[in-house]
């Protein structure tokens, strides 16, 4: 079911559309009888050659290079979630971690940056969870089945609580870095656009982000908070008069 809308009177993220266009054979599902003919389409073709050569070579260390800085910046250590097979360079800082036999729980801002257009976008990612344990075994003392792993989260999209001074911080140095780049809010990367299918992933239902950064943001195990338009002025009509 296709959700994508936004005010066109008002705000113009037709950019985002149009770069999700020219890669994506919209309408054109990844199925055993047409895998040949979605690849054969000409952006997906250039979107192979451009994940290869931003993410498979010497230019990754190039998109490495500025994470050391904000590591150091946010005091916070640095862990990359780019798949290379996704059109997003991405990582996280992990802000918070207590993990005890009987609990666990991590702070983490996530940023992606996408190499399809001008775009990027953060958010934060708090796991409250039980680690997974055994708690049966057979006679011979082999475990039978794990119990456990139970876990509830949260996804912060916008300077929120807690998350408010770190995430300030990063998306100006992502600014600074990409300076030529727009945020994308929640509001619009959680948009589902019909006929979207990614080479990456086998759900039917593909976002905005799927379509411009990774699978990375679980839009069905965690609970949204923040501001949904944050970031929302910097696709404003208004802005560009």
């Amino acid at each position: 079911m296709n959700t994508f809308s936004f005010n066109a009177d008002t705000y113009d993220y037709w950019l985002v559309f149009q770069a999700i266009q020219r890669f994506y054979p919209l309408g054109l599902a990844i199925t055993t009888d047409n895998i040949g003919l979605y690849m054969d389409y000409p952006g997906i073709k250039a979107l192979e050659k451009k994940v290869v050569a931003e993410f498979h070579g010497d230019k990754y260390d190039v998109w490495l290079q500025p994470t050391q800085a904000w590591q150091s910046a946010l005091d916070a250590q640095f862990l990359c979630t780019t798949n290379g097979q996704a059109p997003g360079f991405s990582g996280y800082f992990e802000l918070e971690k207590h993990h005890t036999e009987d609990r666990i729980r991590v702070k983490q801002l996530h940023f992606a940056v996408s190499t399809l257009g001008p775009f990027f976008t953060l958010f934060g990612q708090e796991i409250e969870g039980v680690p997974r344990r055994t708690v049966v075994k057979d006679r011979k003392g082999a475990p039978l089945y794990l119990a456990g792993g139970a876990q509830t989260g949260q996804a912060v999209v916008s300077p929120w609580g807690e998350y408010e001074p770190p995430f300030l911080q990063l998306e100006d140095l992502v600014r600074t870095q990409f300076p030529e780049f727009r945020f994308v809010p929640y509001a619009m990367y959680s948009q589902v656009i019909e006929g979207l299918h990614v080479r990456y992933r086998d759900d039917w239902v593909n976002t905005v982000y799927h379509g411009l950064f990774n699978e990375v943001f679980d839009f069905e195990a965690f609970t949204v908070v923040g501001d949904a338009d944050y970031g929302q002025q910097e696709w404003s009509k208004v802005r560009k008069k």
